[in-house]
């Protein structure tokens, strides 16, 4: 596995509103037009999403004590059929 391939997780309502967040301050005005994908999920709720990209979306926010966690369990799923 390398850091291309993709993972699974379901976001928690805090991780929603995070992924939310950032997707306007990286695209301002424009956020309504273009739809972020970070929070697009399956039917049973899990989200495909690239472990580089998940990293880049936890990483400032991971610290001991966190008291809403984004993601789900803490849970990370690595599918089967392990895909870049």
């Amino acid at each position: 596995m390398n850091l291309n391939h993709h993972v699974l997780v379901k976001w928690t309502e805090e991780g929603l509103v995070h992924l939310e967040n950032l997707h306007r301050a990286a695209l301002g005005n424009l956020a309504d037009k273009y739809p972020h994908t970070d929070a697009d999920c399956d039917a049973d709720g899990w989200t495909r999403i690239q472990l580089w990209r998940l990293m880049q979306i936890l990483g400032p926010t991971l610290h001991i004590g966190i008291a809403k966690p984004l993601i789900e369990g803490n849970e990370v799923r690595i599918p089967e059929e392990v895909s870049p």
